[in-house]
């Protein structure tokens, strides 16, 4: 398909021509979500991708997106496509091209019943600019987002040390402190952690009243191996032991391109280490994303006006804020239901369905 500045493709296939297409952005400095990459749909993918691009006339892709597509059990043989954390490199002519393409893509797909397109914006100017084309496509914003709106953002265009300058006493304490007790802090990069990565998530989850899905860290730890630049695993380990049960903390980051995010931690209680695990994780995590180009850092969202003290996720909400007070609107969603009419129905046999699991579940 083609307009007067760009040539739009649909690839189907996670091969050469797409890896070329990434290489592109990369090429031109244009930021590309961790999930859209093929290392990342190789190693943590799950049903099958299409990525629709935009190309300049001299046919070098300006921007992407990654659609994963997967089945409904709502309405057998039918599918439901998604794109994460899709950002600011698709805001303008290029981004609108490809959201054109992606309707035609849609319209043509008898079997598609939903799209839901998931942003993560910097600017309120961006989320404006965004909805503009994706109203006038036909789209329409989720009525319950599956991510978050709001989160706490570090800056990181300044030094290291104004960084540090920026979070509150209480963090650049605990930061001095870890170092002088008998801990290493170290890349995670073997996937004989994989199952103790598990265990202690399990064991943070129940701090909180979390629900506990177990993770293949194999294959994140891959993935940290095959794009270091974009995916990191950090482990704080008891001092001198490389044994998976001496790992008593961890976090994950995920770069794309002009921002990372903090996307998984967890800590076991050790009586016996006098030190707050977390501080020099994030530290790391912040220190990474700014030496490989990032220019803001999302600490994976924040509590709504309207959480209580007894929130069980007050206590990392407030870890948090030690690092930055600055909440920024960021997330969005939008959604395309090419064939109105069965995505009505699926809708209907999914709440059905929910209402009954809920019956079951409820304690007699």
């Amino acid at each position: 398909m083609q307009n007067s500045l760009f040539t739009t493709r649909v690839l189907t296939t996670v091969d050469d021509e797409w890896s070329a297409a990434i290489a592109d952005l990369d090429a031109s400095g244009i930021p590309v979500p961790l999930p859209s990459r093929p290392e990342w749909i190789r190693c943590l993918g799950s049903g099958s991708y299409v990525l629709v691009t935009a190309d300049d006339r001299q046919g070098r892709c300006r921007a992407a997106l990654a659609l994963q597509i997967e089945p409904t059990r709502a309405l057998p043989g039918h599918v439901l496509a998604r794109a994460h954390r899709l950002g600011g490199s698709l805001v303008g002519n290029a981004g609108d091209a490809v959201f054109a393409r992606l309707k035609d893509f849609a319209d043509q797909s008898p079997r598609l019943l939903q799209v839901s397109l998931e942003f993560i914006l910097r600017t309120s100017e961006e989320h404006a600019r965004l909805g503009d084309t994706l109203v006038r496509l036909g789209f329409h914003q989720a009525t319950v987002p599956r991510n978050y709106q709001e989160t706490l953002v570090i800056d990181l265009t300044g030094t290291e040390e104004g960084l540090l300058g920026s979070f509150s006493s209480t963090t650049r304490r605990e930061l001095r402190r870890w170092s002088r007790r008998p801990v290493d802090l170290r890349l995670i990069r073997n996937p004989m952690y994989a199952n103790r990565l598990n265990e202690v998530a399990k064991e943070t989850l129940s701090r909180t009243n979390g629900r506990y899905e177990p993770r293949d860290w194999a294959q994140r730890i891959a993935l940290c191996e095959q794009l270091p630049a974009q995916s990191r695993i950090v482990g704080l380990f008891r001092a001198g032991s490389e044994e998976p049960g001496a790992l008593l903390a961890y976090a994950w980051g995920c770069a794309h391109g002009d921002h990372a995010h903090y996307d998984d931690a967890g800590s076991i209680r050790a009586d016996d280490i006098n030190v707050s695990m977390m501080y020099p994780l994030v530290w790391d995590l912040v220190q990474w994303a700014k030496r490989n180009g990032c220019r803001w850092f999302d600490l994976g969202g924040a509590l709504p006006r309207s959480a209580t003290d007894d929130d069980p996720r007050a206590g990392i909400d407030g870890f948090k804020r030690r690092f930055s007070k600055e909440i920024v609107t960021v997330g969005s969603e939008w959604v395309y239901e090419p064939h109105p009419v069965r995505a009505r129905f699926a809708a209907g046999v999914r709440a059905i369905g929910n209402h009954l699991f809920r019956g079951r579940s409820r304690p007699q």
